[in-house]
């Protein structure tokens, strides 16, 4: 049973990386990730070193989780910026250096 959990966890990091515009956009970008995630990890790593701020919404909370599955969203990261989903540590790295004027300023 704990391997199988272990996989599903595992999976549920690996999540297919997807960008999707939801109708609520928000003006704050929102990072839905888990503490346990190692892709999640690299993504604050890089707000850190960037010093990016965005609004954090740990998973690991069942509000947060189903708010993120409401959005169509299993896995994390997720990056969601003016309605947009970015899934994936290497598809949110790369929106953020691809669009530093959002976040030059700290939310």
């Amino acid at each position: 049973m704990l391997k199988f959990l272990n996989i599903f966890f595992l999976i549920f990091c690996f999540a297919t990386v997807s960008a999707q515009d939801f109708s609520s956009k928000s003006a704050n970008p929102v990072l839905y990730y888990n503490p346990k995630c190692p892709h999640c990890k690299t993504v604050m790593k890089y707000l850190d070193s960037q010093n990016i701020s965005v609004q954090m919404k740990n998973t690991s909370q069942a509000s947060y989780r189903d708010e993120l599955n409401r959005m169509g969203q299993r896995g994390v990261p997720v990056l969601v910026v003016n309605g947009k989903a970015i899934a994936g540590s290497t598809s949110i790295i790369n929106y953020l250096k691809q669009h530093p004027d959002i976040f030059s300023k700290h939310y």
